[in-house]
């Protein structure tokens, strides 16, 4: 292929690249908007769950200790948008961000855990906004720590780790999600596969232009 068609070929890909990423962008705000109603719903439902699922231990809180319980889960529910937003805007949480094809390692591999760990961190981050309802049943005695709701990555509770910020709770079990969640987050592990294919041929088109740029020169001395 000459220099001329690679460098063709080449922005191509750039372009196609791009898109990838754009397409992949709008994909993780429409995963925001739908986790949103989604975490909102099954606080609710975890919370009073165990209210019904417990009934001496909620008649044994009396009145006084129920109604501030109640009024805790209100003001959860009512900015748990907020606390979705604070974690699905970091950008750790998404693949797609700054993704680079590792230059030494096994391709199949890494777009295989590529593909895996997106769809690992999205379900994380839902289980780390429900730990808010988790929060409310530990503090009010209905589960102790460590089965049903547990530390990210195993931190203590204690909320803090010396140098790495406030320690989130999350729910330890798996979850069954809607159906258009669940068709989104396919749809997002997907894309990433895409974007490692499309940024291994612009790895491979971008050394053959440099080869061709080699021979070119030797052929011309």
């Amino acid at each position: 292929m000459s220099i001329s068609d690679l460098n063709q070929k080449i922005s191509e890909l750039k372009f196609a690249i791009t898109q990838q990423h754009d397409a992949l962008g709008l994909l993780r705000q429409q995963i925001t908007d739908t986790v949103k109603p989604f975490v909102n719903e099954q606080i609710k439902i975890e919370v009073e769950k165990h209210v019904k699922g417990n009934p001496e231990h909620t008649k044994g809180l009396g009145r006084e200790s129920l109604a501030e319980m109640k009024q805790r889960l209100t003001k959860t529910l009512e900015n748990s948008n907020s606390f979705v937003d604070e974690i699905f805007t970091n950008d750790i949480l998404w693949v797609h961000v700054n993704y680079e094809v590792k230059p030494n390692g096994d391709r199949l591999v890494q777009a295989y855990n590529s593909k895996k760990l997106a769809g690992e961190n999205i379900r994380n981050g839902i289980k780390i906004a429900l730990g808010a309802a988790g929060k409310i049943l530990i503090d009010y005695k209905y589960l102790t720590l460590g089965r049903e709701y547990q530390w990210e990555k195993g931190i203590r509770y204690d909320y803090t780790r010396a140098n790495n910020g406030v320690s989130r709770l999350m729910y330890a079990y798996g979850i069954s999600f809607p159906d258009d969640l669940t068709k989104l987050i396919a749809e997002y592990c997907n894309g990433i596969d895409q974007l490692h294919k499309l940024s291994c041929q612009l790895i491979d088109s971008q050394a053959s232009l440099s080869q061709q740029e080699a021979l070119d020169l030797w052929n011309d001395v």
